[in-house]
């Protein structure tokens, strides 16, 4: 299908001969340029690939949206079968990193740290396709940096995700926004894209960090206040939230399990 987005790698999954893990990785195709937004938690995003006849030997893009394993797990292997893609990863990105229960949940080591780089305002990949850098705190509300520690500057201290980068793909009227986990915020990523283009939102996809947020109401009406005219969730949404959410809104809600592919609508 062309232009769209299809879940290489997810927490769940309905089809048979695929597998899922705790992880995110999407696969992007938009004029003829193919880009992978994040890489799971293993290498399963290649014999998934493979399942899904989608070859990930010539990818022009790699984008990481920050420095968690269970999105950067199988990203050596794909750099080393595309030498010529671009990557994009902060250089932040590369911190030591903890949970709650003091577990490392960095970057696993042999990601080429040579090739990050660190934006600071959105850049156009390809022709309306742009890597968005960190979103702007709108709304402290959604925000979930809670039981997340990084070793920078010499200290641990909470972390903020300065490294935290999505995906904006500009359509006839409107943008569709990619996140990874969305710790700065779902509705503070949207609002930020929707600030920068001045259009409104087609399409938000990705996992929006709400599966331990004991009240989700609140983003729910900011949800409702973004008025997009599609939602797909995944990953660190939570079932149960996904469900509160889908019988909230009268925008059509999906889960975007392993293997869904969604259009983008780029003529809409």
């Amino acid at each position: 299908m062309e232009n769209s987005i299809t879940v290489l790698v997810e927490n769940l999954v309905y089809t048979k001969n695929l597998g899922a893990e705790h992880g995110l990785s999407l696969f992007i195709r938009h004029g003829g340029t193919s880009i992978l937004f994040d890489a799971g938690q293993s290498n399963l995003l290649l014999a998934n690939a493979q399942e899904l006849d989608i070859s990930l030997d010539n990818i022009d893009h790699i984008i990481v949206s920050h420095g968690h394993y269970d999105h950067t797990g199988g990203l050596q292997t794909v750099v080393e079968k595309n030498p010529k893609a671009s990557l994009r990863i902060s250089d932040l990105a590369f911190d030591q990193r903890t949970n709650a229960v003091n577990q490392n949940i960095g970057i696993p080591p042999g990601i080429p740290k040579e090739k990050a780089s660190r934006i600071t305002t959105p850049e156009e990949i390809v022709p309306g396709v742009y890597c968005m850098p960190r979103a702007e705190i709108l709304d402290e509300k959604d925000t979930h940096f809670t039981g997340f520690s990084v070793f920078r500057d010499g200290s641990w201290q909470i972390d903020t995700f300065e490294d935290e980068q999505s995906l904006v793909i500009v359509n006839a009227d409107s943008i569709s926004v990619i996140s990874g986990c969305s710790h700065r915020g779902i509705t503070n990523i949207v609002q930020t894209a929707m600030n920068y283009f001045q259009l409104p939102v087609d399409l938000i996809l990705g996992g929006f960090h709400l599966s331990k947020e004991p009240n989700i109401r609140p983003t729910i009406e900011q949800l409702r206040a973004l008025k997009p005219r599609r939602l797909g969730v995944c990953h660190c949404t939570g079932m149960n939230q996904y469900c509160s959410i889908k019988q909230s809104l009268s925008t059509p809600v999906e889960y975007m399990y392993t293997g869904r592919t969604i259009s983008l609508n780029t003529e809409a």
